[in-house]
């Protein structure tokens, strides 16, 4: 896999990037402030441990908690990698919150299944320094970097899972739950399979491998932005780069800001208005 290149593309994006936050007064970067006011839909995830913490007055989560040992958190990004653990690998850097969007559709012939993506904020540099790396190790296949308005995408194809390991029964006794198997004698039961006096063969089409989605990230200053292709994330760079009005400045979203529940919710759906979603 490319992570040489990776790393060293990745080390001098997040330098330059910590270089420009030094110079500017710290401020805690919001997705919110990153996509297109016409944003038809967006999920925002909270990652807060104060708002995750409320879980613990429940006896479930007080239980998984010291069963575990950890407390309650979001427990991973869509996405990402499974295999990339969010505790000690995304919660050290993430924000307060990050924001599963549905992108408004650029032309009629757009797919909406097609334009969703992931904005998640970069709130600690230097816990994020290393991890693209995590996520081209998770992933069986080379990544190719597609830049795009001097922003780098790397983009993973799709993988083919491992098949699952069939069971070769021996014995009719091999099928039962061992403890049928204790009540039974085992005279009750035949040495061998008999033989079937005709074989059926039903016509189903064969079944598709299971897959991994392909994947696409790309650094914006600031933001970690995911999806499962690179047409979004070209899109939310346009936005960026124009600097045209973001999620912000819409007065729909302000009002949901405004709802005294909002900061305690740890999920918060969001549907704008059939005009977004239609066209621009």
């Amino acid at each position: 896999m490319k992570t040489g290149l990776l790393s060293t593309a990745i080390a001098l994006m997040v330098s330059a990037v910590s270089a420009s936050a030094a110079e500017t007064p710290p401020s805690a970067p919001s997705a919110f402030d990153l996509l297109p006011e016409d944003t038809p839909m967006t999920l925002i995830l909270d990652t807060t441990d104060e708002t995750w913490s409320q879980l613990s007055q429940f006896q479930l989560f007080s239980l998984v908690k010291a069963y575990t040992g950890t407390d309650p958190n979001l427990g991973g990004l869509p996405y990402l990698p499974l295999e990339i653990p969010y505790e000690t690998a995304v919660a050290p850097w993430i924000g307060d919150s990050a924001v599963l969007a549905l992108m408004p559709l650029p032309d009629e012939t757009a797919k909406l299944q097609n334009q969703s993506l992931l904005a998640a904020p970069i709130a600690n540099f230097a816990a994020f320094d290393g991890f693209l790396e995590q996520i081209a190790a998770a992933r069986n296949e080379d990544f190719v970097e597609e830049p795009y308005r001097n922003v780098a995408i790397y983009v993973w194809p799709p993988e083919a899972l491992p098949a699952p390991e069939q069971p070769d029964p021996e014995t009719p006794q091999s099928l039962l739950h061992p403890a049928i198997q204790r009540l039974l004698p085992a005279a009750a039961l035949p040495d061998a399979v008999p033989e079937p006096e005709f074989e059926i063969e039903p016509e189903t089409p064969e079944p598709l491998p299971p897959m991994v989605p392909p994947l696409a990230v790309a650094v914006l200053p600031g933001y970690l932005i995911v999806s499962n292709q690179a047409a979004p994330i070209r899109q939310l760079i346009d936005t960026h780069l124009t600097q045209a009005p973001t999620l912000i400045d819409s007065p729909h979203f302000q009002k949901t800001l405004s709802n005294p529940d909002f900061d305690q919710s740890l999920v918060t759906f969001l549907a704008m208005s059939a005009r977004s979603i239609a066209m621009r």
